[in-house]
């Protein structure tokens, strides 16, 4: 008893001094943050455990990483195998440009002047259309028209729609208005201008021209 009571006032001695309080709230503090960094670190030994390595599937139970942002393994399989197909794509059409950059000038011309013919009637048809039919750049395909024909894409398509549309009115008999739109004019002010422009007179009087019928 009396060895205990010894220890009680010496404990309540110690209480009551304020450097004890004051040891005793560091130590407490210092406590606090040694089990906040074993905290952390212990977190981030389980997201190190978790997140699979580059080319391993995720271990079971684990959360991949892109399901953090809501993802799902089948939309990452999805991403992945389009980038796989983007960079395929991307492969053929490069060859297949190279390819017929790399056709011999009649073969490339052929081509060039085939689309041109099938679509005549579209007035969507412009050169940035004949330039994706034929997997080239727009740049490229103008360097390679001037190259063959000393003109240009735009002229070459404007020409064929003109050459038909005179070939229709000496043959068809149909109306100026019609024959316009047949040959993919939009505006049958701007096929007059043209259509003048090249045959020094306007489509109504090339219709009523003498002339062979297959002219021109």
């Amino acid at each position: 008893m009396y060895i205990c009571r010894a220890v009680m006032m010496h404990m309540y001695t110690l209480l009551s001094q304020p450097w004890f309080l004051l040891a005793l709230s560091l130590t407490n503090a210092a406590l606090l943050l040694v089990q906040l960094v074993l905290f952390v670190i212990f977190t981030r030994q389980l997201r190190r455990r978790d997140v699979p390595a580059v080319g391993q599937p995720p271990t079971q139970g684990s959360t991949p990483a892109y399901a953090q942002e809501g993802d799902t393994p089948a939309y990452a399989e999805r991403e992945e195998t389009a980038a796989v197909e983007d960079s395929v794509e991307g492969t053929v059409d490069l060859q297949m440009k190279n390819n017929v950059l790399n056709l011999p000038s009649a073969s490339f011309r052929e081509r060039m002047e085939s689309l041109i013919s099938e679509n005549l009637h579209n007035p969507d048809f412009t050169v940035d259309e004949l330039a994706k039919e034929l997997f080239v750049s727009r740049s490229g395909l103008f360097v390679k028209v001037k190259e063959l024909t000393g003109s240009t894409p735009n002229h070459l398509i404007i020409n064929a729609r003109l050459e038909a549309a005179a070939r229709l009115l000496r043959e068809s008999g149909r109306p100026v208005g019609e024959i316009c739109y047949m040959v993919g004019f939009s505006s049958p002010s701007y096929f007059a201008k043209c259509f003048s422009r090249r045959y020094g007179v306007t489509p109504n009087g090339f219709g009523r021209l003498p002339g062979p019928k297959n002219m021109p």
